[in-house]
């Protein structure tokens, strides 16, 4: 993984067979960064989406092997419990061209992946409740 900073922005290329997310946290802790929201494109492999079941407040998570275009990544930085939170939605196309999208998990990168972070001064924490996720700006 590298990046470059230029101002509030920083691209990150995120390499062949590297965890996406653990990378990104590690280049939220080397910045010192607060928040952020972030896009992306690239090739994913060996992924782990989810969709969100709002009235069994849980998520169905689905495994995936294979190889797939990173078509759209989109998310937002912040902290849960004083450690980086990167909260991803992403839509993956198949050699078929079918596509499959939701939340994130887990991913490893297939070929590369080109991240573009827009980072913001004031930090954005998450905090537990027994309803939902609630994020508050400080």
């Amino acid at each position: 993984m590298k990046h470059l900073k230029d101002g509030p922005q920083i691209l990150v290329r995120v390499d062949r067979d590297e965890d996406l997310i653990p990378q990104l946290q590690k280049v939220i802790l080397d910045e010192n960064l607060k928040s952020g929201s972030l896009t992306g494109v690239g090739v994913l492999k060996e992924f782990e989406l989810g969709f969100y079941h709002l009235n069994e407040r849980r998520y169905e998570k689905s495994f995936y092997p294979e190889e797939a275009e990173l078509i759209s990544l989109n998310g937002n930085i912040s902290f849960l419990n004083d450690k980086p939170f990167v909260h991803l939605h992403a839509l993956l196309a198949r050699a078929d061209f079918s596509c499959l999208g939701g939340h994130l998990f887990t991913a490893k990168v297939g070929v590369t992946c080109e991240i573009m972070l827009t980072t913001f001064d004031r930090p954005v924490v998450r905090k537990l409740d027994s309803a939902w996720r609630e994020t508050s700006f400080r």
